[in-house]
């Protein structure tokens, strides 16, 4: 078994285990407990995607704390939760800040 990161990496074992845990989360829309009609399912499914693309934009595409920018993981072509306006960015190393809110607030924020 692959010991560092980098042999995790070039093993393929990362991606692996990454696939294993995706795999995993999709069982939970196929649990006996869960609606079984066509139309839940797919919509799990999808809503399931949702959250892996915003995860991956968070946790690869915006994660480099060197180079701090603001993304919406929910906008007009992204909707994740209707009601909810989340904005992030990576701040340090292995830490990453959400502030939710609206842009009409903005304005009373201290300066």
């Amino acid at each position: 078994m692959a010991t560092s990161a980098d042999e995790q990496l070039l093993s393929g074992h990362t991606w692996a285990e990454f696939c294993d845990v995706l795999k995993r989360s999709g069982q939970q829309i196929l649990r006996p407990e869960a609606p079984s009609d066509a139309l839940t399912r797919a919509e799990g499914f999808r809503y399931l995607s949702r959250l892996l693309r915003i995860a991956l934009e968070m946790h690869v595409e915006f994660a480099d704390p060197a180079f701090p920018g603001f993304f919406s993981p929910s906008h007009e072509t992204a909707k994740i939760a209707p009601t909810t306006r989340t904005t992030s960015t990576a701040m340090r190393a292995w830490t990453a800040t959400r502030n939710t809110g609206s842009a009409a607030g903005a304005a009373a924020w201290p300066t």
